[in-house]
């Protein structure tokens, strides 16, 4: 049966001298002393494996090894001698490597850059004729020959012009601005910054916490369970956190700046991501107005007036729970965690949170 076969090398002894891309026999093991070493390369790419014994020969070759060849005969009646040690050869138009250096260099120029980088050159016709070793295997393109020019000549001696109507001077993001500004403010009201994995799985990202389940995106081919989907929340991510650490003395309180992947059919790959900040303050006797307070000041830091409209969702307690409006558009949740849910995760003191959008689609993020 051929599928119970494998392929081997042998000696005109029948010796067996390797059985690739597995092991090597016993019969070709290197010791101190040896000076005779037959180099095998095997692989699904011809191309691939005569780079790389050119690679290794042309190695021991410069430390004073003697290398001779050897025919292969395929199965196809093709017999390559290898390694071959022949270099490749590549034509370059002058203007082409004149345009990619910026620089207006003659013939002599890119000829003494070349033989610099130990590349023999000549040029006929207006094109330069470039022999790469075997053992050069970086050469793909004849941009190629123009970066070996650019390296020899030197890059700091090429000036450098902004290209017109296409650069911009680089700057941070507005959402990153509003994210470092609330995170100074978060940690000068005593808060420790956390940071999740935007990739979870349902159950902590619903069951644990209490939350109704809603549509997320999925991935397709999870390599865990455990990170099977994108979050749509930060939230459940802190109170997970407040789970693994209930053993640290109160009062605990975290935050979190992140973006959650939320569904939107209007969208040509029909999701958006949000940035978010979320918190969580825990405490014997923390309450709806503790959180409340410091979304209060966050915001007057961002200098912007929220309101607050009555909600009923998971899992906040009923009557503790409010949406957060931000010039009318509703922007986040803020409420206390139902003490059933708490239980559940181990949690034996009350828990409040608010998590706010900090862009919201359609508006300018915050400042």
């Amino acid at each position: 049966n051929p599928e119970n076969l494998v392929p081997l090398i042998m000696d005109s002894r029948e010796e067996v001298l390797s059985m690739p891309p597995i092991i090597n026999s016993e019969l070709t093991r290197l010791t101190p002393g040896v000076r005779d070493i037959f180099i095998d390369v095997t692989g699904t790419d011809l191309k691939a494996i005569w780079y790389a014994l050119e690679i290794i020969s042309s190695a021991l070759a410069e430390r004073g090894g003697e290398i001779s060849t050897l025919d292969i005969l395929y199965p196809d009646g093709r017999n390559i001698e290898t390694p071959r040690h022949e270099p490749e050869e590549m034509e370059v138009d002058l203007d082409f490597i004149r345009s990619i250096v910026g620089l207006n260099l003659s013939e002599d120029d890119v000829v003494m850059q070349l033989l610099r980088a130990r590349l023999d050159a000549e040029f006929s016709d207006g094109k330069v004729r470039v022999l790469i070793p075997g053992y050069r295997s970086d050469f793909l393109h004849p941009i190629d020959v123009a970066e070996e020019v650019s390296i020899t000549l030197g890059l700091n001696k090429i000036g450098y012009e902004l290209p017109k109507n296409v650069m911009t001077v680089g700057r941070p993001h507005p959402v990153e601005k509003v994210s470092r500004k609330v995170r100074t403010v978060m940690i000068g009201l005593g808060y420790q910054e956390v940071l999740n994995y935007i990739m979870t799985s349902r159950a902590s990202l619903f069951h644990a916490v209490g939350r109704e389940e809603r549509e997320v995106v999925e991935i397709s081919n999870p390599v865990s369970e455990s990170y099977s989907v994108l979050r749509d929340a930060l939230f459940p991510g802190l109170l997970a956190f407040l789970a693994n650490n209930t053993h640290v003395r109160y009062p605990q309180k975290v935050f979190e700046i992140g973006d959650v992947v939320l569904i939107d059919e209007r969208l040509e790959n029909k999701t958006r991501d949000e940035r978010r900040v979320a918190a969580a303050y825990a405490d014997d006797s923390v309450g709806f107005e503790d959180i409340y307070s410091h979304l209060k000041v966050l915001f007057e830091n961002l200098s912007y007036r929220i309101e607050l409209e009555p909600r009923k969702e998971r899992p906040f307690i009923e009557g503790r729970c409010a949406s957060v409006l931000r010039e009318g558009e509703e922007v986040g949740v803020i409420g206390e965690i139902d003490p059933e849910v708490l239980l559940n995760l181990g949690i034996t003191v009350p828990v409040a949170i608010f998590e706010v959008a900090l862009k919201v689609p359609g508006k300018e993020p915050l400042t």
